[in-house]
């Protein structure tokens, strides 16, 4: 039984939600995408929030999210976050005071290719072309990468089935 909250996270395209959705059925914990979370809160799309209120109010709103968990939420939950969660406002610190930290680790160029086949609608890359989408998936992810690294487990994710990582996440002890 998993006692702790867990948190994926790692760059947009990842499958922190696909793979996180899974991974809650099996471990039999409550999923909870961030992103949709606040969407729903707000009442806007995470697109309408950038572009309305800007990407630093809704960094602001993921932050006031992570500070709400303890008493917002009883029972250990898995949550997706959003690409950019992990690296504001100290929020990688916050989710590991919170429960176990999981990278779901991938190269650009798997990332890029993630990104191209994605129907998601993702407001920071929507408006890139292929040149500019892998400037900017390689750019993004060396200033991302330093937060994601401070994860409790890394998992490359396309290399891994789904018993593995529940394997691991099972066998992990929380120092």
């Amino acid at each position: 039984m998993i006692t702790n909250n867990i948190f994926l996270i790692g760059f947009m395209a990842s499958g922190k939600s696909k793979i996180g959705k899974k991974l809650a059925a099996k471990l039999k914990m409550t999923f909870i995408d961030t992103d949709l979370y606040i969407e729903i809160n707000q009442n806007k799309s995470i697109s309408e929030i950038f572009e309305q209120d800007g990407e630093s109010h809704f960094r602001d709103l993921e932050r006031k999210f992570i500070d709400e968990i303890p008493n917002r939420f009883q029972n250990p939950i898995l949550f997706a976050s959003g690409g950019g969660m992990a690296c504001f406002n100290g929020n990688i610190e916050k989710m590991k005071e919170n429960g176990i930290v999981i990278y779901f680790r991938h190269s650009p160029k798997q990332l890029l290719n993630r990104l191209k086949s994605s129907s998601k609608n993702r407001p920071l890359v929507n408006d890139l072309d292929d040149d500019e989408l892998i400037s900017y998936v390689e750019t993004k992810l060396i200033e991302r990468e330093k937060y994601y690294l401070k994860a409790d487990i890394i998992f490359n994710s396309a290399k891994m089935s789904l018993n593995e990582m529940i394997e691991e996440i099972k066998n992990f002890k929380k120092i």
